[in-house]
């Protein structure tokens, strides 16, 4: 009888594993808190790091065929990228998260935006490339979804605060990208 039981033990528990997996794989999303750090705060995913610079806001920008209107408003993002990696890198279209934890992606087009980061971003290894993001959000806080760019398994990615801000800072200006001397 104690080998018949332990032959069920050993059936049942093998159905549970298939069924309930082993344990070893990973869940859909992030087993821990993703990191949060404040803007102007440099932060490593991977080998890619990032610095988001500034931000402002705008109702509309200029376009070759008259003002681009957005949906909501439009949110754009000054950022410094570097790849500290021994390999080239994709930078990925990045990601707002709302305070309701609403998503919203990267807008595919900068018409309109001085130094746009681009679609297609590529960079070499110990390069660093400065450029714009722009985003057609409500106004608000948020947070930026900043990622290493990896395959979905492999992925990391942590989070960076974008006050509520109408303007901003004047030491920042329109066309640069270089953050304030400290």
């Amino acid at each position: 009888m104690s080998l018949f039981r332990s032959r069920s033990c050993r059936l049942v528990l093998a159905v549970a594993l298939v069924l309930g997996g082993t344990g070893c794989s990973s869940e859909s999303g992030p087993s821990t808190p993703e990191r949060e750090v404040s803007m102007g705060t440099q932060v490593a995913v991977g080998g890619l790091t990032y610095t988001v610079i500034d931000q402002r806001w705008a109702e509309s920008l200029p376009s070759s065929t008259g003002a681009r209107l957005p949906k909501e408003r439009f949110l754009i993002i000054g950022i410094s990228v570097t790849n500290g990696g021994g390999a080239t890198a994709g930078i990925p279209l990045l990601t707002l998260v709302g305070s309701d934890g609403k998503e919203y992606q990267e807008e595919t087009k900068g018409d309109g935006i001085s130094n746009w980061l681009g679609y297609i971003r590529i960079l070499e290894p110990a390069a660093t490339e400065h450029g714009r993001l722009l985003f057609d959000v409500p106004p608000g806080a948020y947070k930026l979804r900043v990622s290493s760019g990896g395959e979905p398994e492999d992925e990391v990615t942590a989070l960076v605060t974008i006050p509520f801000r109408l303007e901003a800072p004047s030491s920042i200006g329109e066309d640069t990208l270089t953050p304030p001397a400290q």
